[in-house]
This record gives C-alpha cells, sequence and structure tokens, in this order.
C-alpha cells in the first residue's frame, strides 16, 4: 500500500524550468529590497539585489573567464560565512554543482571527497590554504585545480610554488563581463546543483547529487500546507548556522530566497553563540541537532533568563535525529508558550520528508510528523505494523556518484523511483513513526529482535541519566545473539553517584526480560560520540567496545 502527503501536491512555475540558477535569479529581483543575508561573524547585510550583483559577477568569471561546463564542481573548503554563500550562489547560477568540505578535515579525507567529485575549482580560506597546497605537490588531488581565495590576504606558498590563483573580493566579486546575458545558465533539471556527503553510516562517506530538479521542489515544500507544518514568511529570522554540507544548511538557502525571509548566516554553533544570535538578531525559526536542542530545553531558568528575546523564537526544529526527551519539551513549552519544539525527519538522499505540525507538538511525543507534499512512502518486509521505509517523490535523489557506487545505487534507488531507506517506519492516522535502522536491529535470544534505540528511550526517563547508547555486543553464551550494552552520560547532580548497578536495577524494572543490558552498563563522563547533525555514532561505540575488550584481555 502507497501512503501519500494529506498535503497537495506543489508543481513549481514552468518558467523556472526546473533550473535552480534561474529561480535564484527571479526570487532575488522579488525581493530586491529585502534584506534576506545577515553575517554574525563580520555584521554584513545584504539586500536581494546586492545578492544578485555580486553572485551574478562570480558566475559570469566562472562561465567567461575560468570557462568552466555546466555540471562543472565547484569545492568549498572555507567556514561558513555570507562569502561562501554569495560565492555558492554564483556557482549554482553558473550551472555549477556546489560541494563543501569541512575545514580542518584530514587531507586523506579531502583527497578521498575531492577525487570523488573532481572539482574544477576550489574556494579555500587562506588560513587553510597551506593544506590544498600541500595536497597538490603531493599530487593527492589534481594539480590542475584553481585556487580562489575567500580573502585578499595571498599565503605565501602560492607565490612561493607558482601556483595560480584568484581572489574573490578582488577578482570575482569586480568581475566585469563583455557579455550580458549569459547568466544565468539554463541546464537540464538532472544535472546537479549541490553535491552532498552521505553520513558514511553504511560505509566510507558517498558523493550524492542533488539536483536542480530536486531543489526546486524542495523550495517548494511548504507552499501548499497553508502554515500548518511550518508557518515560515516575510517575517521569519532563520538561523542560518548549518554549513552546506548538510542538506539543512542548503534547505536554509532555499526557503529564504522563496519566501523572502531573513537568513543568520553562522560560521559555528553552540549553546552560548545561539543564545547571542537570538538576542542580537531576533532569531524566529532555528532548525539544530538533537543535543543543541536538550541543551535548550533542560537549561536551568536563570540560564534561559539572559537570553532576553527567546520568547520571539517561534520553531525549534529537532533534525539529524530524534530529540531526547518529549516530556522536557512540553516542560519548555509551558516556560515559552509562543514557541513550538518539534521533530523534523529526512535524509541526505530525500531532503526532508515529514514534519510534526505545529498543532501536534505538544501532544504528539512519538511521531515525526506528517509527509511533505509530492511525497508518497510504502512500507515493505512488513512484520506486524513496521516495515522498512521506502520513499518516491522529485526530492528523491537519482543516486551516488561515482562508478565504486554503482552497486550501492542500484540496491538503494529502485527503478519504479522508490529510495529504499533501511528505516524501520510504521504509519497510523497520516502520521510517520521512525522506530530505528535495519542495520541496527538487536537479534536477541529465543528469536527476540529490538531496535537500541527503544531500550535508549527507557534509559533517557532516568532522572540521572542525560544520554545513552545502545550498542548489540557479542552475546558471552550465544554465539548467534546480540548482548545490549550501554554507554550513559549522568546529568550533572548525578555525575558522581550514577553506578552501572543503579542503570541495571532501572532497566530491570522497565525492560522486558530478553531486553536486559547483558552486555553491561559503562558511565561515561563526557559526550557520547555523534556526528555533524548529532546523530548518535553507534560505529564509535562499537569500537570504544572492541578496545575496552582488548585491554582487559
Amino acid at each position: 500500500m502507497i501512503f501519500k502527503s494529506i498535503y497537495s501536491d506543489v508543481i513549481p512555475d514552468s518558467k523556472y524550468k526546473d533550473c535552480l540558477g534561474k529561480f535564484y535569479w527571479d526570487k532575488l529581483d522579488e525581493f530586491s529590497e529585502s534584506t534576506l543575508f545577515v553575517d554574525q561573524a563580520s555584521g554584513r547585510t545584504w539586500t536581494g539585489i546586492q545578492i544578485k550583483l555580486k553572485a551574478s559577477k562570480v558566475a559570469k568569471m566562472l562561465v567567461e573567464a575560468l570557462k568552466l561546463e555546466v555540471g562543472s564542481c565547484c569545492y568549498f573548503y572555507a567556514a561558513n560565512n555570507d562569502y561562501l554563500q554569495l560565492a555558492a550562489l554564483g556557482a549554482i547560477m553558473a550551472g555549477c554543482s556546489v560541494c563543501v568540505g569541512a575545514p580542518g578535515e584530514p587531507k586523506t579525507e579531502v583527497a578521498y571527497m575531492t577525487n570523488q567529485v573532481s572539482p574544477k575549482v576550489i574556494f579555500v580560506a587562506s588560513y587553510h590554504c597551506h593544506t590544498i597546497v600541500d595536497m597538490i605537490l603531493r599530487k593527492m588531488i589534481p594539480t590542475d585545480i584553481i585556487i580562489c581565495l575567500m580573502d585578499d590576504i595571498v599565503p605565501e606558498e602560492l607565490s612561493d610554488y607558482d601556483i595560480p590563483y584568484f581572489c574573490l573580493e578582488r577578482d570575482l566579486f569586480s568581475y566585469e563581463s563583455s557579455t550580458q546575458d549569459i547568466v544565468p545558465r539554463i541546464v537540464d533539471p538532472d544535472t546537479p546543483a549541490y553535491i552532498l556527503f552521505t553520513s558514511g553510516s553504511t560505509g566510507r562517506p558517498k558523493a550524492l547529487a542533488r539536483t536542480h530538479k530536486n531543489s526546486i521542489y524542495v523550495a517548494h515544500s511548504f507552499n501548499s500546507t497553508n502554515g500548518e507544518l511550518w508557518p515560515l514568511n516575510k517575517e521569519t529570522v532563520m538561523a542560518g548556522h548549518l554549513p552546506l554540507d548538510h542538506g539543512t544548511g542548503s534547505f536554509s538557502i532555499k526557503m529564504c530566497l522563496s519566501l523572502g525571509f531573513k537568513l543568520i548566516i553562522m560560521d559555528g554553533y553552540d549553546f552560548r553563540r545561539m543564545a547571542k544570535a537570538i538576542d542580537r538578531f531576533g532569531i524566529t525559526d532555528i532548525m539544530l541537532g538533537s543535543a543543541l536542542l536538550h541543551q535548550f530545553i533542560t537549561a536551568p531558568d536563570s540560564e534561559l533568563a539572559c537570553i532576553r528575546k527567546l520568547n520571539k523564537v517561534k520553531s525549534f526544529i529537532a533534525v539529524g535525529s530524534p530529540m531526547a526527551s518529549h516530556k522536557s519539551a512540553v516542560e519548555f513549552m509551558d516556560r515559552y508558550p509562543e514557541s513550538s519544539v518539534r521533530q523534523a525527519f529526512g535524509m541526505t538522499e530525500v531532503g526532508f520528508i515529514s514534519l510534526v505540525p505545529v498543532v501536534d507538538s505538544r501532544t504528539d511525543s512519538s511521531s515525526v510528523g506528517c509527509l511533505l507534499p509530492n511525497l508518497e512512502v510504502k512500507l515493505v518486509n512488513m512484520e506486524g505494523a513496521k516495515g522498512e521505509l521506502y520513499v518516491r517523490g522529485p526530492t528523491v535523489s537519482p543516486g551516488y556518484m561515482g562508478k565504486q557506487f554503482s552497486g550501492e545505487s542500484a540496491k538503494a534507488f529502485m527503478e519504479d523511483g522508490f529510495y529504499k531507506s533501511n528505516d524501520v517506519a510504521s504509519i497510523s492516522t497520516g502520521k510517520l513513526y521512525i522506530h530505528g535502522r535495519f542495520s541496527e536491529v538487536l537479534c536477541l535470544y529465543d528469536g527476540w529482535k529490538v531496535l537500541p534505540q527503544e531500550i535508549e528511550a527507557f534509559l533517557m526517563e532516568h532522572e540521572g541519566i542525560k544520554e545513552a547508547g545502545v550498542v548489540g555486543i557479542p552475546h558471552p553464551e550465544l554465539p548467534t545473539c546480540h548482548a545490549p550494552r550501554a554507554y550513559v552520560v549522568p546529568t550533572d547532580s548525578w555525575a558522581r553517584r550514577l553506578k552501572p548497578s543503579d542503570v541495571q536495577v532501572y532497566a530491570g524494572e522497565h525492560l522486558s526480560e530478553y531486553k536486559q543490558l547483558v552486555g553491561g552498563v559503562v558511565i561515561m563522563h563526557e559526550p557520547l560520540p555523534r556526528g555533524s547533525l548529532q546523530k548518535l555514532d553507534r560505529k564509535q561505540l562499537l569500537m570504544l567496545y572492541k578496545t575496552e575488550a582488548q585491554s582487559a584481555a
């Protein structure tokens, strides 16, 4: 059975021809006098017409002077700021694809990623330029890559080794074209606009194409929901703290330019930095990982009272992983009745899939909300009411890039357009429920199976547990079975008194016999390992267990 969104499908205006550069171009005209970008670090502000002027100059230089072809990749190795966003918009208008790496990544990882996407230009901050230059000299990446400095500070190594380069502000932002109508380029809808890397939960990160068509439909995601899912409008001020190497980062840009609201571009995020941004800019909507969200909704009243404009935040949207405690979210909403704390669900391969409506933010403690328009899903390999989630729609990526991943693409992206998610899901009364991942299912004795998230949810109800992560280790007596092992981080007030035996007793009182923590309990006094969107990294927990086992041997 196929389930569809309760909201009407959205068909973008045909004048865009499913071309994101044309869409951005027209929207910047529509909101020409509106302030759309604000850079937190520098305080620079950008109206629609100012953004268009700078981005179009970048686009024209890429096309006319550097002669980049449609689909050429521009790779960014710099912190998230307004200049990066302007240059990325220019690349999109030029018909190029944008791929962003995280500064500070090891050279081997940068080489691994860049060799998948074969960039023609690398935009790099001057203080990271030595990394790129060294990789060129060691031939870890192609030697004919063009370097564009994100600032006008020219590192000595560029001159020392006679490596050609350009400066974004001096050369691209000031470029004078001899031709007026070369941008925005109209490209095939299936041309990659953004190239993202998956989290690597199924192996090493894979480059994934998010096409112009995907992106156009994402930009129209909420047009037919009448504000029920997310009441965004021109008065919205959104925190733009997630960079373009996350799907949520590019989503923020698309929604900002689609609806004409203000985006506060931030070069990083933590509790104190976000708190300052809320007060300084009057932020109304924030998408954030579950760990940072948990800091907000469980912070002491004395700490929250210092954030003068916290009551102006209308939406806290949990992305990347489930929020730790709906009970804490409701208590937070009781203190700040103008705010809603809600769960979103999505994945790199599809984009946003569902969101809990505002009206359900207090009562819906377990679903990930209603499907977005244009999407349909089905459940396969059913066991009772649960099955593996398959998703289809115009926001689904065509697949992973590179011949080395063609086999994985064929397994995940079906010929009928469905994407095989590996998520265990159920659907009830129009709402989607995610129970975990098929690859994480723990096989227990007597044929019992359980998802680690189910055990974690019970553990998180303990007043002394701040974080909980469960993995399956080899059962000492049953070689084909898992033994659940819990890693828990105590709350501050329990930091010195929470013992493994306390957790074992609590589990014994709340969990079925076959779900008991027979693999043991480890008390951690530092945060559990998580990915960039705060998703629990179970591979790291398993590696930690292996290290512990080797030490004990």
